[in-house]
This record gives structure tokens, sequence and C-alpha cells, in this order.
């Protein structure tokens, strides 16, 4: 589901749906791979799975590890309350 989310991205429910909304501003900021990686991440969070997920994602559909950080620049450095801080993100995309 693409929207204007501020150039973000979430999983949420709709009508007892999981769904994901994807703000079609940040593809050309991202590009083809930070745009999967992003993706993935939500996938992962709608589905309660761990930080690696996406990163393991990636790494399965044979996406090199710089593609995969590609979604990096836009990341927090601190954390949030939905999101660990940029380093930690980072280690869990290298990581899985």
């Amino acid at each position: 589901m693409n929207a204007s989310l501020g150039s973000n991205a979430i999983a949420t429910v709709q009508d007892g749906n999981s769904t994901i909304v994807f703000d079609r501003t940040l593809s050309p900021e991202i590009g083809y791979e930070g745009a999967m990686m992003v993706i993935a991440n939500e996938l992962g969070a709608s589905c309660r799975h761990s930080r690696r997920f996406a990163g393991a994602a990636m790494h399965l559909s044979k996406m090199s590890l710089d593609a995969a950080l590609s979604a990096v620049p836009i990341l927090d450095e601190r954390p949030s309350k939905s999101h660990p801080g940029r380093a930690d993100r980072i280690k869990a995309i290298t990581e899985g």
C-alpha cells in the first residue's frame, strides 16, 4: 500500500489484516535495494520476527551487504520507542 508518510513506512493492521504502508517518496532516496530492505523490515515487524529478519531476507534474495545497507542514510542515529539506533540496525542487518 502506498501513502504519504513523511518518507517512512509502517507495518499495521487494517480490517484485521496485516498491512505494510510504504511512502513512495522513499524510493528515489534509497533506490530499489533500499526499498526492498525497508519493506522486508516492515514484513519482519508485522510477523513479529527478530531484528535480523530483514538482513536475512536480503541475504537469501542474493542481495549484497552494500545493497542491503543502502537504506542506512535515512535511519535515525538515536533509538526510538519502535526502533534501535542506526549502529544497532546496521549490526542487525549485517548479522542477518
